[in-house]
């Protein structure tokens, strides 16, 4: 069975799984409830189908795009206003899967930092947000689209 129980923990973990070319390393599952375990592991193996025979992306979070960001461009000499503007864009997008990001989250995005900065700081801000995003689309291949994120005009 793909679900057991280890003497550390109270929780139940599923083992290491494989679907296709779809991997998955034992990790929990963080319910103590039998029931809950088993519908947990029941996703997990649907979801890993669909990627594996279906060609489905699995869905991606903005903190595992920003954690590749902060990989890739560790190099920046901006990397430590980047680490600020992000820290900033958490507060909105903690907790978004890249696919929820629309126009109408960067229009809120945009309009609340508008309240506390000039027009090109937000434009700073918004490029960053769109360089994610454009990088998470073509480079990662993590999205099929990403929302058109429009600068304010500079002299």
């Amino acid at each position: 069975m793909s679900l057991y129980k280890r003497n550390d923990s109270r929780f139940y973990w599923v083992t290491d799984l494989k679907i296709g070319n779809v991997f998955k390393k034992a990790h929990s599952t963080k319910t103590e409830n039998d029931f809950q375990a088993q519908e947990y592991l029941a996703r997990l193996r649907n979801q890993m189908f669909e990627q594996s025979r279906l060609g489905i992306k699995p869905s991606r979070y903005w903190w595992e795009a920003v954690e590749r960001w902060l990989q890739e461009t560790s190099h920046k000499r901006t990397y430590k206003d980047d680490i600020a503007k992000l820290r900033w864009l958490d507060t909105y997008l903690s907790n978004c899967n890249l696919n929820e990001i629309n126009l109408s989250k960067v229009d809120e995005i945009r309009s609340a930092k508008l309240k506390e900065a000039s027009k090109s700081t937000v434009n700073r801000y918004l490029a960053l947000l769109r360089s994610i995003l454009i990088k998470s689309r073509d480079e990662w291949e993590w999205i099929e689209r990403a929302p058109k994120v429009r600068l304010y005009p500079e002299a």
